[in-house]
Order: structure tokens, then C-alpha cells, then sequence
């Protein structure tokens, strides 16, 4: 972890880092956009449509993210399904502007 948060820092060229550990983590950008963390479970999802109305979920993790993470997306889209909540999956490579 700390391998990755290092390698985050570096590219980013700021005093960011990712904590997984800490759940969820995203910032209202406009009344109707928010940015951030993938959903780690399920719950995820209901905290976003209560407290946010959130909508729509754009994914855009890499397969070795959601893997290295643990992250069980079939539980998320699911859950998105049961909610209403459309989910997106399109998969871009962190700082690759071409992606």
C-alpha cells in the first residue's frame, strides 16, 4: 500500500493520498456532479442514492484496481440495479492523457 501511495504522490505532484481503508471518498463538484472513490460494497451505493440522489455511477477503475482492491463489483451493479442507480463501467489509465 504504501508502494502505491507513493507512486500516487509522485505522479500527482501533490500531498494526496488514496487510504482505502477509510471507505468512500468523494467531493461535490456542482449540485448534480460529485468525484471520487470507487464504491468498495454495496452499502456504498445506498449511502449515495440516500444522502447524495446519486443516479449515475461512471467507473472508471482498471480490472487490476477493482482486483487489487477487492472489490466485488457484481455485489456494487447489483445493488445499483435494485436502487435504480445506472452504472457505467469505462475502465481509463490513471495519468495517461490519451486514456
Amino acid at each position: 500500500m504504501e508502494d502505491y501511495n507513493f507512486a500516487m504522490k509522485r505522479m500527482m505532484r501533490n500531498p494526496y493520498e488514496y487510504h482505502h481503508d477509510l471507505g468512500l471518498n468523494y467531493t461535490l463538484i456542482t449540485d448534480n456532479l460529485i468525484v471520487g472513490s470507487q464504491p468498495q460494497k454495496p452499502e456504498d451505493i445506498d449511502h449515495l442514492k440516500k444522502e447524495e440522489g446519486v443516479t449515475y455511477i461512471l467507473n472508471l477503475q482498471q480490472d487490476k484496481d477493482v482486483e487489487y482492491w477487492g472489490i466485488d463489483l457484481n455485489s456494487i451493479t447489483r445493488r445499483c440495479h435494485e436502487l435504480d442507480v445506472r452504472h457505467m463501467r469505462r475502465p481509463a489509465i490513471d495519468f495517461d492523457p490519451n486514456s
